[in-house]
């Protein structure tokens, strides 16, 4: 009875200073601290949180690096795309195309001067280039590109119907290829030429 009075009396005090604490928190005299098996399940919890936190921002970089590649390698695409269907579009004449696809064409621009678009492999590294005498890089050497069948023209059309040149591009980021952080791009189109 004794210790009954004693602990009531520490317990008045507490509310006295503290109300709303003790509400929330009352004191018991059974709970001395935590278990070993509160503990670990905490630290289990905890963990998890972790594991789910990290693998969220993982993803969330890995996604950011993709989109970051696909806007250079399109880019760098979109580019050499246009100024080659600029230049073709306008030319006299087309001189070396092959109708089943290939990696190089020659043309007569407007000026009657020859010129060349061609798909260039020098080691590791493939890009598109223009040109004739001197080459002139239209991709940059961040951008890889497949050389193969990059060009192909339908030169003896019907005689209503302009000589035609497709363009099938396709083009990843150098070092990262088509990976969880590379891009791929593939692009296509078809030029008819004004002259015919």
């Amino acid at each position: 009875m004794i210790q009954d009075s004693r602990f009531r009396n520490k317990e008045s005090e507490i509310v006295k200073k503290d109300p709303i604490s003790y509400f929330l928190y009352p004191i018991s005299r059974k709970s001395e601290g935590f278990s070993l098996v509160e503990m670990l399940v905490v630290m289990v919890v905890f963990s998890i949180l972790a594991i789910v936190t990290t693998q969220t921002l993982v993803v969330s970089l890995r996604s950011a690096k993709k989109s970051e590649s696909i806007v250079v390698v399109k880019q760098n695409v979109d580019y050499a795309q246009s100024t080659m269907e600029r230049l073709l579009r306008n030319a006299q004449k087309i001189t070396v195309c092959s109708a089943t696809g290939g990696d190089q064409i020659d043309y007569l621009d407007e000026n009657n001067t020859t010129g060349r678009f061609r798909c260039v492999t020098s080691g590791s590294d493939r890009y598109i280039a223009s040109g004739s005498a001197a080459i002139v890089r239209l991709t940059s050497p961040e951008v890889q590109v497949s050389c193969g069948s990059v060009f192909k023209c339908s030169l003896n059309p019907n005689p209503n119907v302009p000589p035609s040149i497709e363009i099938n591009l396709e083009a990843v980021l150098a070092g990262l290829g088509t990976g969880l952080e590379g891009a791929k791009v593939t692009s296509s189109t078809k030029i008819l030429l004004r002259t015919y």
